[in-house]
């Protein structure tokens, strides 16, 4: 199997990227709302640009193209600018058509100015991948993220950050798809899958070499080939369990199947998982990169010390107007007006928010596989793994919402995955809670059969 490549036939149906709650669609976007695709990118040729967690529109860069004279590069690279931000500021509403209709404005003014090989190009390139891929049009996203990458390995070679970087959007995309494109087999979910497992295996060779251990970029990819990896070992047992349930069907009296038992191949490879995902959550808590989010907790003592010095009127002025807004913050985004909790303190970043989420998300998959077995190691308590994953979901929710904002498909991955978790340990209200918070952020309104909105019929 050539990975990446169009190894099977899809094409794009141009199904808006919707979830449903309660019976509801709601659009806001096509990546998995479980795991939540915390995957991340450079997406830029400069390996130290800005940290991000998941996917995000590149920043175009604007080297070695065409000379030009000052003023004119000046006005060019303010133009790209400017439309780089209308971009990001439509990305972060889901509002991806508009934002791939900049993208492609921007494409086709980096391709006049720089010429195809360059990095402007190539930044350019992915953000349109990005929306398509976000609009469920996953062919013709794979194509736009494979010119990215020819470009990056034309200019910089297979041994660069940047051609990572496109390695491992190319393995978000494999992922995103395998969990949500509804037209799929299971075989070509599996495949998809392992064609993912292989760019994030690669990416996070490279990162290692050309970034080091501790880098945000390295901690995400192999956070990305954890989520990766837990997903594969999760198809491969659920297969088995489902051939096993079927052969016993045959002969049981009572018309039911086994409960489910877990196969040491399956405990040995879950023990893999962890080890890559506690690790890169480790590295990520321990090597805090980017702008950081204070805990409610921390940020009272913070506060607390500033009223200790001496300050003038005007001093103190400042530190009362920042102690409003800090404690508004921290009961808007820790609590999420749910009550809920702030989770895990430790989580300060988008990079270990992004860890904890996968972290979270191989947590609960576990924890659910042993609810179901009669054989479960008598060492593993699910009720831990639960309580330990809702942690890690509040806590990567708190930073998400105060960085990315309440919109933004990595909030609302969160937010999702969180109530699925509450429901599944029985707490349907907190669930719904979410669930409702989901609803009003998009402003959804509920359709009954005769095509009304809200009791009141259409005119």
């Amino acid at each position: 199997m050539t990975r990446g490549n169009a190894w099977f036939s899809s094409e794009s149906n141009g199904k808006t990227s919707q979830i449903k709650i309660d019976g509801v669609k709601v659009e806001v976007t096509k990546t998995s709302l479980e795991e939540n695709d915390v995957s991340s990118s450079d997406h830029s040729a400069n390996a130290s640009s800005s940290s991000n967690n998941s996917d995000e529109p590149s920043k175009n860069q604007s080297q070695s193209g065409p000379k030009m004279k000052k003023n004119e590069q000046q006005k060019v690279e303010e133009e790209l600018y400017m439309l780089q931000a209308h971009v990001k500021e439509h990305f972060q509403h889901a509002n991806y058509t508009e934002a791939l209709s900049t993208s492609e404005e921007i494409l086709q003014k980096s391709t006049e100015l720089f010429g195809n090989n360059h990095p402007a190009t190539a930044s350019a390139y992915n953000n349109i991948g990005l929306m398509r891929k976000m609009m469920g049009e996953y062919d013709l996203s794979r194509e736009k993220y494979h010119a990215a990458l020819s470009i990056y390995e034309e200019i910089v070679g297979k041994d660069h950050a940047s051609y990572a970087a496109a390695l491992n959007n190319l393995g978000n995309l494999d992922r995103a798809q395998s969990m949500t494109d509804e037209d799929l087999s299971s075989l070509q979910r599996m495949q998809l899958n392992d064609s993912a497992v292989e760019y994030f295996e690669d990416a996070w060779n490279i990162r290692k070499a050309e970034l080091g251990e501790e880098h945000v970029y390295t901690v995400n990819s192999r956070s990305n080939l954890g989520g990766a990896l837990a997903a594969q070992v999760l198809q491969s047992e659920m297969l088995r369990q489902n051939k096993l349930k079927e052969h016993n069907l045959e002969g049981a009296e009572d018309g039911k199947g086994p409960t489910w038992t877990v196969s040491q191949y399956t405990k040995e490879k879950w023990a893999v998982v962890e080890e890559h995902l506690r690790a890169a959550y480790r590295t990520a808590v321990n090597n805090p990169r980017g702008e950081k989010v204070v805990a409610p907790s921390l940020a009272k003592v913070s506060l607390a010390k500033r009223r200790d010095h001496t300050m003038s009127k005007k001093e103190k002025q400042k530190a009362s107007k920042l102690r409003k807004k800090q404690e508004k913050q921290n009961k808007d985004s820790s609590n999420g007006k749910n009550g809920l909790g702030s989770g895990d303190t430790s989580i300060c970043t988008l990079s270990s928010a992004a860890a904890g989420q996968n972290l979270a998300v191989f947590l609960k998959s576990r924890a659910d596989l042993i609810t179901h077995s009669t054989d479960a190691d008598p060492s593993l308590d699910s009720n831990d793994m639960y309580a330990e994953a809702k942690n890690l979901y509040l806590g990567a929710l708190r930073v998400r919402i105060e960085l990315k904002g309440a919109y933004h498909p990595d909030t609302v991955a969160t937010k999702f995955s969180l109530a699925e978790l509450i429901e599944a340990v029985g707490d349907e209200t907190g669930a719904n809670v979410l669930r409702q918070e989901l609803l009003d952020a998009y402003k959804v309104e509920e359709h009954d059969e005769e095509g009304s909105v809200n009791g009141k019929d259409n005119q």
